[in-house]
């Protein structure tokens, strides 16, 4: 949906990055817009008042956890959003809910796709318009492998593995099956080799109490529990986690909670509830919900 010359409204951590100057803002047509800033409720409104007024066509950019953002203070507004501006939106960086995704064609009639990419390669994979549920990869560009957990051996078909990647056009530095950090699923369809589900990096991934991985984006159920601000779950050894909870008020469903958890996890799983006012953002401007300490970060 985006076309050269569009507005592009890029949500970012623009004080992590280069900063663009203002020639180059104007000729591009792109507004950045600091993630942190959104933290101020009068900046996310004028950024909702942009949207719901019909003038120039309007692309959007950004982490998926600035979408969700988005769309909890559009359903607090009173404002109506079915006359906008918007073209196109893209999540990147972030794991895309399924639940941010209707939220999102819900308040603005627009389709809300993810992006796969990273910094030192570019966009290595983004889900179709309409069939949504898988990721095209850019085959032009790049050579992508998934390979399993514990060797250099070609995961299966529907098995989780490591996306390891060789770059075919990065002439300054040859990048050769390079271990990406994240793990995904790919399929054989009708269509080719797609990913079925991408996972993110490996220190975010969970394991149940007998250590296998899992797969099913299990902070999903958070969504069962409106009055959570935030949640952020932790595994801190085999068969031992921690949830970090911040909330307005006494949270009453703290063991309905955490048995929801045990259902994936194993109802051996031991739990811990620790109640914050903030779950911070990392300097990327991401929002971690799952994080594993049992995992070398640098592996």
């Amino acid at each position: 949906g985006y076309k050269v010359g569009y507005k592009l409204i890029f949500f970012r951590l623009w004080k992590a990055f280069e900063q663009k100057g203002k020639l180059s803002k104007f000729i591009q047509n792109v507004v950045p817009i600091d993630v942190f800033e959104l933290r101020k409720e009068k900046n996310v409104n004028s950024i909702l008042n942009q949207l719901r007024i019909r003038n120039r066509p309007i692309s959007l950019l950004g982490y998926a956890s600035t979408f969700e953002q988005i769309c909890k203070a559009a359903k607090n507004s009173n404002w109506d959003y079915s006359k906008n501006s918007i073209k196109s939106a893209i999540a990147i960086s972030e794991t895309l809910s399924e639940k941010t995704k209707k939220d999102f064609y819900s308040i603005f009639g627009r389709e809300l796709i993810s992006r796969y990419s990273n910094v030192e390669n570019g966009i290595l994979a983004q889900q179709p318009l309409s069939d949504n549920h898988y990721f095209i990869t850019n085959n032009a560009s790049y050579f992508i492998e998934v390979l399993k957990l514990d060797s250099d051996e070609p995961a299966k078909d529907g098995e989780a593995g490591r996306i390891v990647l060789t770059d075919l056009f990065n002439y300054a530095m040859p990048i050769i099956r390079y271990d990406s950090g994240d793990l995904g699923i790919i399929h054989q369809t009708s269509k080719g080799r797609v990913f079925k589900t991408i996972h993110g990096r490996k220190v975010d991934m969970i394991m149940d109490s007998t250590g296998t991985i899992i797969n099913t984006n299990i902070m999903l159920l958070i969504n069962n529990y409106p009055e959570v601000n935030q949640c952020q779950l932790i595994q801190k050894d085999k068969g031992k986690y921690l949830f970090k909870i911040n909330i307005n008020a006494d949270f009453r469903r703290e063991k309905e909670l955490v048995n929801d958890f045990k259902m994936y996890l194993g109802e051996e799983a031991i739990f811990d509830v620790e109640y914050v006012n903030e779950i911070p953002l990392l300097a990327s401007g991401k929002r971690r919900v799952m994080v594993n300490e049992m995992i070398d970060p640098n592996m």
